[in-house]
């Protein structure tokens, strides 16, 4: 039978300790990586860089016990695994009291106060208090989304009908000798008439339609698509209580249920520090985001 050990500093005379959060690393796709932030004019972005300590499959912490924030939304308890990273003795008594309080602020307006019953009469062990602290934020996030009310959202799809149509095919050949061209201001020959009727060199227009669909004078739409009108684009409007995150960007946007969720989506989550004070029963929790948000 596996024993089972209490962590340090847990002791009778003990009325309070930190809960230590460490994960054996194991190298995934991930460690070809590293990740560094950056805010560029108040706009928060992540950057992307190969990896120089990636070595034959393993990156430096392969292995090795480190002091790790857990992504709280994929910790699975039945093999003790974080997104393909062990939890160092998950099977190890943290808490040894059967019944105490959380309070859970962040992301939330509206801060709660949870109790929890240990799943056992020995009390919580590392994984069973991680596992249970996800179980409370799935249930936030569920019942804020029912509570919730829905966000009308307006978004842009892109066209199918104009995506492979060639802008070439409604311009008309014919003769501008005399003519000056508006884009190069030379004369020529030969020209190119746009569905608006302004006329240009082909050469120039074509260069000028590569990043444009619009006539360079009128602005009018070069492409003639009923569906998009030529915009290349069509916009969509939509009902829903969480925007996507293709269609909102990098924030969350606030929902005013229940709990009142600001900023960030439950797989946003990580969790850094536990405090727990045995006098009190009280277990204090720190939780940040992606964008190192603290609270």
């Amino acid at each position: 039978m596996k024993s089972i050990t209490h962590v340090y500093p847990l002791r009778k005379t003990s009325q309070a300790w930190k809960i230590p959060l460490v994960i054996i690393h194991i190298c995934d796709e991930s460690c070809l990586y590293k990740i560094s932030q950056e805010i560029i004019n108040d706009e928060f972005y992540l950057i992307t860089q190969e990896n120089p300590d990636f070595k034959n499959g393993k990156c430096t912490y392969f292995g090795k016990k480190i002091f790790s924030p857990i992504r709280l939304k994929f910790f699975d308890i039945k093999n003790s695994s974080i997104e393909n990273n062990l939890l160092y003795r998950p099977d190890e008594i943290v808490i040894p009291d059967a019944r105490f309080n959380v309070i859970v602020n962040y992301p939330l307006r509206n801060p709660v106060q949870i109790s929890m019953f240990a799943p056992s009469e020995k009390g919580f062990t590392r994984a069973s208090l991680i596992d249970s602290l996800q179980k409370i934020y799935d249930f936030i996030y569920r019942e804020e989304e029912r509570t919730a009310t829905p966000t009308i959202y307006e978004y842009r799809e892109i066209c199918s009908d104009c995506t492979n149509k060639d802008k070439k095919k409604f311009l008309k050949k014919r003769k501008i000798e005399g003519e000056i061209c508006s884009i190069c201001y030379n004369s020529g020959k030969y020209g190119v008439d746009l569905p608006c009727g302004h006329n240009f060199h082909k050469k120039c227009i074509l260069s000028w339609l590569n990043e444009n669909n619009t006539c360079p004078l009128c602005r009018k739409y070069v492409i003639q698509c009923k569906s998009c009108n030529g915009l290349g684009f069509i916009s969509r409007v939509e009902q829903n209580v969480v925007i996507p995150p293709e269609y909102r960007g990098v924030f969350r946007n606030t929902t005013d249920g229940i709990f009142g969720i600001w900023g960030y989506d439950f797989e946003d989550l990580y969790l850094e520090e536990l405090f727990y004070n045995r006098k009190r029963k009280i277990l204090q929790i720190f939780i940040r985001s992606h964008c190192n948000n603290m609270q």
